[in-house]
């Protein structure tokens, strides 16, 4: 045999009424204000898979990927509030953003990454792993302002884990981000500039635990 492979798909489409939108705006006290667009819509699809390559001479190696496209936007937002560039970007309401693509969603996600497990004897076994995501970038804001946009990002990430079957028991040390990717956690735009949090950089760590 040379391998086995498994493949999903899915194909999707949703109209959406009244959706929720955050706001935040200093000039009305700083809150979070939440507002209703008149319509949105997403449509897009979705791929992933798993592969056993060798799955006579090395069936504990296991490829895996996915890749998902998405077309999320307001197909009729007219009472949106934002943000005027004229004005200082002081607040404004009763702007236009049909057609704006609503925030946090990326056009395109994937992500491809391996599996290998290594037998050590009859007490446990090894696994070492590795996977890269890719997130072509997305708006924060409905207003889809430019300086309020994420963009596309990489990351890395690997493992390698010892599992204890005697008790069930793994340890495990890891990297992530391993490109030290520099993105945000998240993003709000006020009137007088946006508030940014970093994601965290790369980081490595440790890990211990017992599955009862």
């Amino acid at each position: 045999r040379v391998g086995t492979v498994r493949l999903n798909g899915a194909v999707f489409y949703t109209d959406i009424k009244d959706p929720q939108v955050l706001y935040v705006s200093v000039l009305t006290g700083g809150a979070v204000v939440l507002e209703n667009a008149q319509k949105a819509r997403t449509k897009g699809f979705e791929l992933e898979g798993s592969w056993i390559p060798m799955m006579d001479l090395n069936p504990g190696l296991a490829l895996t990927g996915n890749l998902t496209y998405v077309d999320a936007r307001y197909t009729e937002f007219t009472n949106g509030s934002g943000y005027n560039p004229d004005l200082f970007f002081l607040s404004q309401s009763n702007l236009d953003f049909s057609g704006n693509r609503i925030p946090r969603t990326a056009e395109w996600t994937g992500s491809f990454g391996f599996v290998q497990a290594l037998d050590a004897g009859d007490n446990g076994e090894f696994e070492l792993a590795a996977d890269a995501t890719y997130n072509s970038g997305f708006f924060w804001n409905a207003q889809n302002t430019p300086f309020v946009k994420e963009d596309a990002y990489t990351l890395v990430d690997a493992r390698i884990s010892y599992l204890y079957r005697p008790l069930n028991a793994r340890l495990t040390v890891f990297g992530a981000n391993l490109t030290d990717e520099r993105y945000h956690e998240a993003q709000f735009q006020t009137d007088f500039g946006n508030t940014v949090t970093q994601a965290y950089p790369r980081t490595w760590g440790l890990r211990f635990g017992i599955t009862f």
